[in-house]
């Protein structure tokens, strides 16, 4: 359940009586709306997710995962201090991304978001740029939150400094997957598998690649490389088991 739009509590300067006085103004109004919500509906489902954007510690106990807020740029890197702000203000609560709205940079917003985890709203329409897309282009969205799910349903929390290095960690503390600087490589291990998300973001053919260095994984074994040639704006997912 997302509960969006803090911004429409009672405003002091406007309205002087309430049904109850003693829910108050502002953030104490919120606070006290928010924890109604959140309790009703753990009532009735107690498996729901009550996905908040208030990055108060207060709110905390009643917020299940906090996301970074709307960021209506194709430029999706502001992101990344929000969510790090969001892990240090309420931490042990999840801090995620916010909705990609344009279809430009969406594929290295999914690749950065793994460090995070990433939400979407929509998927048949990007009204940022109005871009719908084609099939192709869902089946290499496809391939890329394959991985991204993957990882994410094993990892820990999002900490400051993994939105710095692009690392991921399980909850015992395990290196897991890494994305790299530029958002066009995202590398995943479950078991002896690897497997890497190889983005090519130009408009012209070219060879990706990327080395693995199982010994980063806490794993044994020699260093290797997988590279393929891969169409302009499109990704490939290869995997090797060690």
């Amino acid at each position: 359940m997302k509960l969006d739009f803090y911004g429409s509590a009672p405003d002091a300067g406007k309205i002087k009586k309430f049904f109850e006085p003693g829910w108050g103004l502002g953030h104490r109004f919120i606070l006290k709306a928010h924890a109604s919500i959140y309790r009703w509906a753990k009532k009735f489902k107690p498996d729901c997710r009550i996905d908040g954007e208030n990055g108060n510690p207060f709110f905390s106990d009643y917020t299940d995962s906090l996301r970074a807020w709307d960021w209506c740029e194709s430029d999706y890197t502001p992101y990344n201090d929000r969510v790090k702000l969001a892990s240090v203000i309420c931490p042990g609560v999840p801090a995620l991304y916010d909705e990609h709205i344009h279809f430009k940079n969406l594929y290295k917003y999914c690749i950065r978001s793994a460090v995070a985890r990433p939400i979407f709203f929509n998927v048949e329409y990007f009204h940022g740029d109005m871009h719908k897309p084609t099939v192709r282009e869902y089946e290499t969205l496809s391939r890329i939150l394959r991985v991204v799910q993957c990882l994410n349903e094993r990892a820990r929390d999002v900490a400051p400094q993994n939105m710095d290095d692009g690392t991921i960690f399980d909850q015992a503390g395990r290196l897991i997957g890494k994305a790299a600087k530029d958002d066009t490589t995202l590398v995943s291990r479950k078991g002896r598998v690897f497997e890497a998300v190889l983005l090519n973001d130009t408009k012209k053919k070219l060879v990706k690649g990327v080395v693995i260095d199982p010994g980063e994984f806490g794993l044994k074994g020699k260093a290797f490389s997988l590279s393929v040639e891969i169409a302009g704006g499109d990704a490939v997912v290869l995997r090797r088991r060690i």
